[in-house]
């Protein structure tokens, strides 16, 4: 009788050991089409079906020459995640009067300024001024920056609709908001900031700064 009993509780204790440690979840992306580029643009290790990651938000960017591409932030809380994407045919392909026509609607970023709040880790001011070369602000404008401690990468966006002076200027006055959204940030951070809108987009700026404890 005993050692029938070892034998069911033991495989049960062993599994039951195997979840409690297991704190990371598979992430699919089923892409059509399937030879569709797929990554992951706020962590470093390349994407494959059913990546392990822990919970969290992940940024994730699907393309496709010929396709239009796909982005979205996906949550993992406490279970596998698949996500099926379907990519749009793109109504033509760019030509070379395109691209000439992109860059004459660049965005211009100017005086720039990061300060770190120091009462609160992780937290910065920003202000700056974008202007519109050619073109009329769209939509959907969004100040892009990637926040870097040469360990990990995070992504985030701040939409810029509620900043807009004119038809082709925005500006930013003393901003405050949080680089990384655990607040964790300890010791020097590069930052590479840009303005994305529709087909227009500015250069990168980059900066750095030093967090204390």
């Amino acid at each position: 009788m005993k050692k029938y009993l070892w034998l069911v509780l033991i495989p049960w204790f062993t599994c039951a050991f195997v979840h409690a440690a297991s704190d990371t979840y598979s992430l699919t992306v089923e892409a059509a089409p399937s030879d569709s580029t797929i990554r992951i643009m706020n962590i470093r290790p390349r994407y494959y079906p059913g990546i392990k990651l822990k919970p969290g938000r992940y940024d994730v960017y699907v393309t496709r020459s010929g396709y239009r591409s796909y982005r979205s932030w996906v949550e993992i809380k406490n279970q596998d995640v698949t996500l099926p994407v379907a990519l749009a045919k793109a109504t033509s392909q760019p030509s070379s009067s395109d691209e000439q026509t992109k860059v004459a609607r660049q965005i211009r970023i100017t005086e720039l300024k990061v300060t770190p709040v120091a009462s609160v880790a992780c937290k910065v001011s920003i202000s700056l001024r974008a202007d519109y070369a050619e073109s009329e602000i769209g939509e959907e404008p969004r100040l892009w920056y990637m926040a870097s401690d040469y360990a990990q990468v995070y992504w985030f966006f701040i939409p810029l609709n509620d900043y807009k002076v004119s038809k082709n200027r925005i500006v930013v006055a003393d901003k405050k908001f949080e680089l990384v959204s655990s607040g964790a940030c300890v010791g020097r951070y590069e930052i590479k900031f840009w303005i994305g809108d529709n087909d227009a987009k500015s250069d990168y700026v980059i900066i750095s700064n030093t967090f204390g404890k």
